[in-house]
């Protein structure tokens, strides 16, 4: 056994380590990290996360700066261990280096061998996040009974918690959600981003006040402020949206779980034990779905599709570059209430919801052709909580139906009566989210017609989309609609 146990920037939670008595040595691959442009904020909050660890853990803990993983695999020459990294890059750096003890990967709810189990026999077969998440509630025994049936009935609330937000408000009335307070660390991980952008990297969007755990003990208070704050209105407002409240009833959660700070299984049965304790079950249902559903599944598709999944994968031919004022967050050309408020949320702090990734921004750059893999490299930069992993199957499969429905069995495409009845983002807008032609034009509408026509024989025959293709030979407009420039923001 070695004395020396190697940790990378995502793994950063005590049950990374808390099996393992000797030196720490967290890696800091600032090639890996930071050659990209990179959303200042996440860059300031996650360099606060690796320095506020190691003031955690002390004289046996040592930051090692390199210039990527790779580059410190091949040059460390000692005996240590290393649990199995995130990504294909990372796993095959430490691959074939004797001096290194391979561990499991940790962070996930089911492992990669029982994901595999339940794979083998299905290898052949469409993938479902159901048949799957189903299995892992078995598996693990969350929220369900002693002869392995569901808790509330039912194995999905999913028709219960898509409720539009309140009328005549622009934020859910709720009692104050808990942030951390910034310390020394803040200020020093903060002049350091500063010190590398000096020395030639390049950071987009604000960095003010971080609003993200950085610790195992803030994540924590975040979670337990959510519980008591939110949890019972997550479920039902989980897919709304209002002008003024940019994080609505969601945890916060994505972002340290996604850098290990906390084993997701304690959240999902501190959530379990809430529903005991009077929670409504669509709530505590619609948050274990997240973690031990979806972003358990995305994980290991990632490894199931393989390391070329996303270059691979443009089913839809989509080939156009992202604008340059998506690329830079810069919404002062943008009419679009929707898309201006979430970009400038974006901007502010590396975070919307996942409704506003998918539905509005995603929806978007599908309708408009935005080519896939230069999207893909968008969302991991610019979003806390992007990692190679999360976005693979996230934008490639569900977001731009890139690999043919291979992830998702539609495009989650759809015009402005989506956004009007899921948000008050139509009410103060210029545009009309009934209208899809003319100056007073919706960009989702008049988009969402524009893309079913040009992949009509593509989705005629998807049962899901065929009444939508359909819909096209009763436009009375259509010509006009095809001819016209459309408004796209």
């Amino acid at each position: 056994m070695s004395n020396i146990r190697i940790l990378l920037p995502d793994q950063l939670g005590s049950h990374f380590h808390n099996d393992h008595q000797g030196e720490i040595v967290i890696l800091v691959p600032f090639q890996d990290l930071w050659k990209r442009k990179m959303h200042r904020a996440k860059a300031q909050w996650w360099l606060s996360a690796i320095l506020h660890k190691k003031e955690e853990l002390g004289a046996r803990c040592q930051i090692v700066e390199c210039e990527s993983v790779l580059d410190f695999a091949n040059n460390f020459k000692e005996k240590a261990s290393v649990i199995a990294p995130t990504s294909f890059a990372n796993r095959k750096a430490f691959m074939n280096k004797d001096n290194f003890e391979k561990l499991a990967s940790r962070g996930f709810v089911t492992s990669e061998k029982e994901f595999a189990q339940w794979f083998e026999p299905r290898k052949d077969k469409r993938l479902r996040l159901e048949d799957f998440y189903r299995h892992a509630r078995v598996l693990h025994s969350v929220l369900v009974d002693a002869h392995d049936e569901p808790i509330g009935g039912q194995w999905n609330f999913d028709a219960d918690n898509r409720q539009s937000p309140p009328k005549n408000q622009t934020k859910l009335d709720l009692k104050k959600a808990y942030y951390p307070v910034e310390d020394e660390i803040d200020k020093i991980a903060r002049k350091r981003i500063n010190d590398l952008e000096k020395d030639g990297y390049v950071f987009i969007g604000k960095d003010e006040l971080r609003e993200f755990a950085a610790t195992e003990a803030e994540a924590n208070k975040v979670f337990k402020n959510f519980i008591e704050t939110r949890l019972n209105a997550f479920g039902p407002m989980e897919d709304a949206s209002l002008t003024n409240d940019w994080h609505m009833a969601h945890s916060l959660m994505s972002a340290p779980l996604n850098i290990g700070l906390l084993d997701p299984m304690k959240l999902i049965k501190a959530v379990e034990k809430e529903h005991k304790n009077g929670a409504p079950i669509a709530s505590v249902e619609g948050f274990i779905r997240q973690i031990m559903g979806w972003r358990d599944y995305v994980w290991h598709l990632y490894w199931i599709f393989g390391e070329n999944y996303i270059k691979d994968n443009n089913y839809l031919k989509a080939n156009n570059k992202l604008p340059e004022w998506l690329e830079n967050l810069d919404t002062k050309n943008v009419k679009a209430n929707c898309l201006k408020t979430i970009v400038s949320d974006l901007e502010q702090r590396a975070w919307v919801h996942h409704i506003q990734r998918l539905m509005m921004l995603g929806n978007w750059c599908m309708q408009q052709g935005i080519n896939p893999q230069e999207l893909v490299d968008w969302f991991d930069r610019l979003f806390i909580d992007g990692h190679p992993w999360v976005m693979a199957a996230n934008v490639i499969g569900m977001s731009q139906y890139a690999d043919g429905g291979k992830m998702s069995t539609k495009p989650y495409t759809s015009g402005g009566s989506y956004i009007n009845k899921m948000s008050n983002f139509c009410g103060g807008c210029v545009y009309k989210p009934d209208v899809r032609v003319g100056k007073d034009a919706c960009p989702f509408t008049a988009g969402y017609w524009k893309f079913l026509n040009t992949h009509k024989d593509k989705f005629a025959k998807n049962p899901r989309m065929s009444q939508g293709v359909n819909g096209l030979k009763r436009l009375k407009d259509l010509d006009q609609l095809l001819k016209e420039k459309s408004n796209t923001i």
